[in-house]
């Protein structure tokens, strides 16, 4: 894929940083993104200071950057595709930092009472990625 995705690119040529539109909440692809990226913390130096959570905000930047990307049928599966991954790694880095592997029998789980809650998020991210691969050609 020969372009890279810049969530702030819609603020840096505007200078603002938009709500997203009603027309956008009612979409597929809105609310796929928003659904990978509601519990992130997100930096976005080129519209403000420090991390913050995830806001409609900044799921209306992925979505204005992905959209005329998905335009281009040369590009759209790979769009696609690299959106899926970003989903998928989001919940790699989660088992990173809470998951445990078993040296001997390479079992992978997570432990304590937040368990049953990070299975859970894996979960969606699975779902979520599959809903965005269910979008290619």
């Amino acid at each position: 894929m020969t372009n890279q995705l810049h969530p702030a690119d819609n603020f840096k040529q505007t200078g603002e940083w938009p709500d997203p539109t009603p027309e956008m909440l009612e979409t597929v692809l809105f609310d796929t993104i928003w659904r990978a990226i509601k519990t992130w913390d997100v930096n976005v130096p080129h519209a403000y200071s420090g991390y913050m959570g995830a806001t409609g905000n900044h799921a209306r930047a992925i979505y204005d950057a992905v959209v005329p990307l998905l335009a281009r049928p040369s590009d759209r599966n790979d769009v696609i595709e690299e959106c899926a991954r970003l989903v998928e790694r989001r919940a790699e880095e989660r088992f990173n930092e809470h998951g445990t592997r078993e040296w001997d029998t390479n079992a992978t789980y997570y432990e304590g009472a937040v368990g049953e809650t990070y299975e859970a998020l894996d979960e969606e991210d699975e779902a979520i990625a599959a809903a965005i691969r269910a979008r290619k050609d």
